[in-house]
């Protein structure tokens, strides 16, 4: 007979249930691990509690230290908590999904990037057809109303089609289908930090 696996615990569970075995606060244990200024203190728990763990990498052997635990207890919770957070953010996106087109271009990374962070030209890689239209004709639409390029971004190659965050299209620019996707095509999203509002996108 197989042992049930135990789901991993995040760092909050596991900060939580350590300190409470320790009778130590959120705030003192935030100071014991070094964060000494106060307005750094709430952030601090606030990202833990949100499972955002960009900065926690750093203080892992002083969380070890601490609680009083394994490098492999921290480094299981922080994996624990980044798996909550992403699949948290990917389940708001496939609430919220919305067939759109992605543009394709000579550039990935955009460059120079304050560039499009200023004049907001990643905007432009994401088209919506009307609403009227029928899927069977958003490639010939698509292809009629892509630009010849894209601010910091370069040449326009092409175009994916995001049918369902689970089946998309690539097409030339002429429309012509050229490889089928398992998945949504999402630029600059693989940390899934750049999704983005496709209501607030495409006007």
């Amino acid at each position: 007979m197989s042992k049930c696996q135990t789901k991993p615990i995040t760092l909050q569970i596991l900060i939580e249930k350590e300190c409470a075995r320790m009778r130590v606060s959120d705030q003192e244990f935030a100071r014991l691990i070094g964060i000494k200024k106060f307005h750094k203190v709430k952030p601090f728990i606030e990202q833990v509690k949100c499972n955002q763990m960009e900065k926690m990498l750093h203080m892992r052997h002083r969380i070890v230290d601490v609680l009083d635990v394994t490098i492999e207890q921290v480094d299981e919770a922080i994996q624990a908590s980044k798996d909550t957070y992403y699949g948290e953010i990917d389940a708001a996106w496939r609430a919220s999904f919305r067939p759109h087109a992605v543009l394709d271009t000579a550039n990935k990374i955009p460059s120079p990037i304050f560039v499009a962070a200023i004049t907001g030209s990643t905007k432009k890689l994401y088209v919506v057809p009307p609403a009227n239209l029928s899927q069977l004709a958003w490639p010939s639409w698509i292809a009629k109303h892509v630009p010849e390029e894209v601010l910091a971004f370069g040449k326009v190659e092409g175009f994916v089609i995001n049918y369902t965050p689970d089946h998309a299209i690539r097409f030339d620019l002429l429309g012509n289908p050229v490889e089928t996707l398992g998945a949504a095509y999402r630029r600059g999203s693989a940390h899934m930090n750049d999704i983005l509002d496709l209501s607030k996108v495409i006007r």
